[in-house]
């Protein structure tokens, strides 16, 4: 008796080729732990942000007439001007579209007709411009303050 290959399929049945699944059928490679910490630790959830140390822009804010007379520049005074000039931007421009309409009904009353109807639209389209200005500025205003409050220098 001759001792042979094991791998050759003519004396051990369960030999396979070189290159082929094993029996039992194709099993996937296992696939690699992406994120995984190396070594084998458990991730550590990924990078945390400090806690800032102004838990909120409310606490940050000194008020409107600190803010006004703070010549550092430490805090600014833009957030809290948004909210007044929007209110008396609409104000203004509500008074603005009555005074328009009513003078036009005054000249003519077709032509005050025609004011009713386009007045409005006008006012509303100014009023959404006025809001957009407003959102840019206050936009500038809170990423500078990020700005400040991530180099610490806020």
């Amino acid at each position: 008796m001759t001792t042979g290959d094991p791998n050759d399929p003519n004396q051990n049945p369960q030999a396979q080729p070189p290159g082929y699944p094993p029996p039992g059928g194709y099993q996937p490679p296992p696939q690699p732990n992406y994120g995984a910490q190396p070594g084998g630790y458990p991730p550590s959830g990924g990078y945390q942000q400090p806690p800032s140390p102004i838990s909120s822009p409310v606490e940050a804010s000194k008020g409107f007439f600190a803010s006004l007379f703070d010549f550092n520049f430490n805090s600014f005074v833009t957030p809290s001007l948004v909210k007044v000039v929007y209110i008396l931007g609409t104000i203004l421009l509500a008074i603005g579209v009555l005074v328009f309409v009513i003078s036009s009904f005054a000249n003519d009353p077709v032509l005050g007709i025609i004011a009713l109807v386009v007045a409005p639209i006008v006012g509303l389209v100014y009023l959404a411009f006025l809001r957009v200005t407003l959102e840019l500025y206050y936009a500038v205003v809170r990423m500078s303050e990020d700005v400040h409050r991530r180099d610490g220098r806020y």
